[in-house]
């Protein structure tokens, strides 16, 4: 039985928990007003406050529908979290937050994370215990846009092969995001930081070349 209700699509197991909830309240109703001739005065209360009862109506409306879009957000950033750290089982970095680590490396959320060295990457890539390790570093940026360091074997893993272009062979080519608004050949110079306090002097004479795009 678990295995059918887990098979269910959401709206479905909302509407079978809603009726669930529902029917011993409407059972109890119909039990309690047998044999007495109710339609009659709901129809006249209904005639006589038509107007309260339309603002009444709305305002459990609106209050339902308000209800259903925060669940359905909760719902949609509960599996899009899921789904976007689904691709990392581990994550190592410098002492420090590990939220500000996760938030950097999985959601690609600004921050100071300082890097680790090549003899401790080498040591974890080559475990015995680990089938896949890749470096990132942040730092820089390009219009808002955060620019990742990694190996071109951590663009497949992410998201599979590339829909435009190829995949970097040199330190000054880059694979950009599905979302990020470049074409192929283009040329950008990073920024060391991100938002209104990028230094953009710290890379002058430092060009990117767009080779490819990801998927989304």
């Amino acid at each position: 039985m678990l295995d059918l209700w887990y098979d269910l699509p959401a709206v479905a197991q909302d509407l079978l928990i809603a009726t669930a909830l529902a029917a011993p309240t409407g059972l109890f109703g119909v039990l309690i007003l047998r044999g007495f001739r109710t339609g009659a005065l709901v129809r006249a209360l209904l005639r006589h406050y038509r107007w309260t009862n339309l603002c009444f109506v709305l305002l459990i409306g609106v209050s339902v529908g308000l209800g259903i879009a925060v669940l359905a957000q909760e719902r949609a950033l509960t599996h899009g979290t899921a789904r976007a750290a689904d691709k990392f089982d581990l994550v190592i970095a410098a002492p420090g937050s590990q939220m500000t680590a996760m938030l950097a490396a999985v959601f690609l959320r600004p921050a100071a994370v300082p890097l680790l060295d090549g003899h401790l990457y080498n040591q974890v890539a080559n475990h015995r215990h680990v089938a896949f390790a890749t470096p990132l570093a942040f730092g820089d940026s390009y219009q808002g846009a955060p620019i990742v360091g990694t190996t071109t074997a951590f663009i497949t893993h992410l998201a599979g092969a590339l829909i435009a272009g190829r995949e970097f062979e040199t330190i000054n080519e880059a694979v950009f995001g599905a979302a990020v608004p470049l074409e192929l050949g283009a040329r950008i110079v990073p920024s060391h930081g991100h938002g209104a306090a990028a230094d953009t002097r710290a890379h002058l004479g430092t060009e990117l070349v767009a080779v490819g795009r990801m998927a989304a």
